[in-house]
């Protein structure tokens, strides 16, 4: 769905994959961050407080939660962009792009 709306969004017509996969990963983690939040607070999941590489936080969430969620869908759409320039079908595309988990 976000690569969808990534690819509505006009960033897709540049002819950048570049582009096309920030703006899916802004999506991504726009979509995210809600959960994100309700579970730190109805402690779906916790995070220990000693760990540093998690120190930095916001509304109770570890800013490298957000950095994955970023991460990963950029890489995700990245992926998915190129194998689709290079003409291998959507169902290629699709199993290309689940291997960056």
């Amino acid at each position: 769905m976000r690569v969808q709306l990534a690819k509505r969004s006009g960033s897709a017509g540049s002819g950048s994959g570049s582009a096309e996969a920030s703006v899916c990963a802004l999506l991504s983690a726009a979509f995210y961050a809600p959960y994100d939040v309700c579970g730190a607070k109805f402690l779906w999941w916790t995070w220990h407080d000693s760990d540093a590489s998690i120190a930095a936080r916001w509304l109770g969430v570890p800013a490298g939660s957000t950095a994955w969620t970023l991460t990963w869908s950029f890489c995700f759409c990245l992926v998915h962009r190129l194998t689709l320039r290079r003409g291998w079908g959507t169902a290629a595309a699709l199993a290309t792009s689940a291997l960056t988990v």
